[in-house]
């Protein structure tokens, strides 16, 4: 697992498993996942900001023109 401000290995989906610190903040599983690029710092969580810990889910979609 990944914790917030760590820097993202692979570009790709990454899931919000869960607050660092107890939270009433509760995000739904479509905010849990959230597109990190390789060299990001792992963000917050998708709803309140707080520190948390994620996991790569699966590559982003390639965009197709």
């Amino acid at each position: 697992m990944y914790e917030t401000g760590e820097t993202a290995p692979h570009t790709g989906i990454y899931l919000f498993v869960r607050h660092q610190y107890e939270t009433r903040c509760q995000p739904e599983q479509e905010e849990k996942e959230v597109p990190v690029d390789e060299g990001d710092k792992f963000p917050g969580c998708p709803v309140c900001e707080e520190d948390g810990f994620w996991r790569y889910l699966r590559a982003k979609d390639k965009k197709t023109d």
